[in-house]
């Protein structure tokens, strides 16, 4: 079966490029695989790769046109088309038109929604998905936005992966007389609700004096600022470590040397989690996390079995939480146990298989038409 994957990068740096990247190496045990991606990002040595889209966030109609007669050529030769990222949606359902082979769309988060609420937007989001054979949505949640929108019966469900295996290291980590520690992950921006989760630090510290809470993500921009700012206003800018973006390895350890895993996204207007592979990257490390309702950590967390969720903004119930799981360490081993088992469920090569299972059922499909 050969399948050509279009997305920005092929990255482990970004959200969109650590799925795309994951998703790509599972997938090509079973396929032939082709990669058009963004022209400002490197190929890699084992997959052929075509980068000569432009940034996905710059489309408008006239660009939707114009790519869409660029990367027609490299649909010709292959059995099943998969977008990876919604904003180049619109450019492959136009590209694809006469051409007789199923389009998978794989739609993630804020902009699998955000532009079916924008004028300009609109229409070219909706031919994408009416012209789809298949919408994978990472989460129920975000199937339930589209779904708000538009009117659709292409849709199913297929969560994020982990690479359980990669987390399987690092598990006898001192602390250096540390006594509790609390880790978040992602990119720092107001979606993420660092806001809500220092704050709610600032209370547990109360309880426990030495508690330290690393957070790994990009150092720049206003909101890191204002972070900054807030943990000073608070008293706990020492014991709030900003590291900055790490490599794997780093990750890793971290994951492993804290107590609790903690994110706390928010929806900000049409923006929102999607689904937030790192609570798997920290149930794989045998962590239990906490995150929120109302967005797509409803998927990544079972509350109550592999970690606890709570309202959004909402530091009071948010220090609760933290503080239950630290002081009641054996529920909180039991939720990382139950993390682990969650985390093998959703490996990437048995989220693959699924993925593997809809594109020769819609080969199926379209061999009976």
């Amino acid at each position: 079966m050969k399948v050509v994957f279009i997305t920005h990068s092929l990255s482990p740096t970004d959200g969109w490029g650590r799925y795309s990247l994951e998703l790509t190496n599972a997938l090509k045990k079973h396929i032939e695989a082709k990669v058009v991606m963004a022209a400002s990002q490197k190929k890699l040595k084992d997959i052929e790769c075509h980068p000569i889209l432009p940034k996905p966030l710059n489309l408008n109609f006239p660009k939707v046109i114009v790519e869409s007669f660029k990367i027609r050529p490299y649909l010709k030769d292959c059995d099943i088309i998969h977008c990876l990222i919604e904003p180049y949606a619109p450019v492959v359902a136009f590209a694809k038109r006469s051409l007789k082979k199923p389009l998978v769309i794989t739609a993630h988060g804020t902009y699998a929604v955000k532009p079916l609420t924008r004028l300009s937007d609109i229409m070219l989001l909706k031919f994408a998905y009416k012209n789809a054979s298949q919408i994978l949505c990472i989460s129920k949640f975000t199937e339930r936005e589209i779904l708000k929108r538009i009117s659709l019966k292409n849709t199913c469900v297929i969560p994020n992966g982990v690479h359980y295996e990669k987390f399987q290291i690092f598990d006898n980590i001192t602390k250096d007389g540390l006594n509790k520690v609390i880790l978040s992950v992602g990119h720092i921006k107001p979606r993420k609700g660092y806001d809500v989760s220092i704050r709610a630090f600032a209370e547990v510290k109360k309880v426990f004096p030495n508690v330290r809470y690393y957070i790994v993500g990009s150092t720049s921009g206003t909101y890191y600022e204002f972070l900054r700012n807030l943990a000073k206003e608070l008293d706990v800018s020492r014991e709030v470590c900003f590291l900055g973006k790490v490599p794997d390895e780093e990750l890793i350890k971290l994951y492993h040397l804290a107590d609790i895993f903690v994110l706390t996204p928010k929806n900000v207007g049409n923006k929102f989690e999607g689904f937030g592979l790192v609570y798997l990257e920290a149930n794989a490390c045998g962590k239990p996390v906490v995150g929120t309702y109302g967005c797509g950590a409803e998927d990544a967390i079972i509350n109550g079995y592999n970690g606890l969720l709570v309202p959004q903004n909402d530091p009071q119930k948010t220090a609760e939480a933290i503080d239950y799981l630290l002081c009641n360490p054996e529920v909180a081993k039991k939720m990382g146990e139950n993390g682990r088992k969650r985390a093998k469920e959703l490996t990437w090569d048995n989220i693959a298989n699924r993925i593997i299972q809809v594109y020769e059922e819609n080969l199926k499909k379209r061999n009976q038409e």
